[in-house]
């Protein structure tokens, strides 16, 4: 899916730190308010607002009566508001916001970046107190959170199963979302704390594939060996009925063909041809080993 939102983020994020020249963003600080900072969070706003309803679009596949609609029914099937981010950009000192639930807040309190915005939208001079850095940050995190979800970007991690070397930023350059650890293993150190409801991603393992492992010969005369499969669930379900009984070559490429619209010859020629083979010393059936990936926490 194209991400339309994720260039006017990072533009907004870019001017954000630029900001912080100026002004040192430190706990002191949260309620310094100027025109520049309510106009980066009017920009955050309205994207938020639109973002809202296009994840509501594809993943509900209706239209929204409103940006509220779609942050309850987020709330509802996502807990949106227990989803947190951490600030790891060298020019944020705030410790009262080095972790942050955006979507966590109690109507017209200081944490409700949202009706801000409206104050802000509705009656300039009269609200203008409340364009401060505090709301400021908070409508940024907010928007990360929902081009995260928008994205619906997974991350393979292969056969390990954590995400210990996982780019956690997203090309944020203040923000990294947490991954809940998968429940299938044992917990690094530095997962133990982490509480799931809270994590924007999640480690899911996929269950292993089968395929026919392929020894040959090739041109050179050297031995190598490869894997041919499909996930279709059919050739799974019909390969796997085959584990641990004798496979000859022949039966390799008939059952090629099954699931294939070329012939048994032609599916060979090319087989011999893109690997460079000589001949086939050995078919057998193999379980892959599972691999994990970083999912949505949905």
């Amino acid at each position: 899916m194209e991400n339309l939102y994720f260039p006017i983020y990072q533009q907004i994020e870019k001017e954000v730190i630029e900001l912080a020249y100026s002004i040192h963003f430190t706990d002191n600080q949260l309620n310094v308010y100027s025109i520049k900072i309510a106009e980066l969070i009017l920009r955050c706003a309205v994207e938020i607002e639109s973002i809202s309803k296009d994840i509501y679009r594809n993943f509900v596949k209706k239209e929204p009566k409103n940006p509220s609609a779609c942050f309850n029914w987020m709330e509802k099937n996502w807990h949106i508001s227990c989803k947190e981010v951490s600030i790891v950009s060298p020019f944020f000192h705030m410790n009262s916001l080095k972790v942050l639930k955006p979507f966590d807040y109690k109507d017209k309190s200081p944490e409700d970046y949202y009706s801000s915005y409206c104050a802000i939208k509705h009656d300039r001079e009269k609200n203008l107190i409340k364009a401060n850095l505090n709301t400021l940050i908070r409508s940024l995190a907010a928007l990360y959170i929902l081009i995260l979800y928008y994205s619906e970007e997974r991350f393979q991690l292969g056969e390990g199963h954590h995400a210990s070397k996982l780019d956690k930023s997203a090309g944020s350059q203040i923000f990294i979302f947490s991954v809940a650890p998968s429940p299938d293993n044992i917990l690094y150190t530095s997962e133990e704390g982490i509480k799931p409801e809270n994590c924007i991603y999640k480690i899911t393992r996929k269950e292993s594939k089968y395929a026919f492992k392929i020894i040959y010969q090739n041109i050179f005369e050297e031995t190598e060996s490869m894997h041919i499969l499909q996930a279709r669930k059919e050739y799974q379900d019909d390969i796997k009925s085959y584990l641990g009984t004798s496979i000859t070559e022949a039966f390799l490429w008939q059952f090629q063909s099954k699931y294939s619209n070329e012939n048994i010859e032609k599916i060979r020629e090319d087989f011999f041809r893109s690997n460079k083979v000589k001949k086939i010393l050995s078919v057998s059936i193999d379980k892959m080993k599972a691999v994990f990936w970083a999912e949505l926490n949905i």
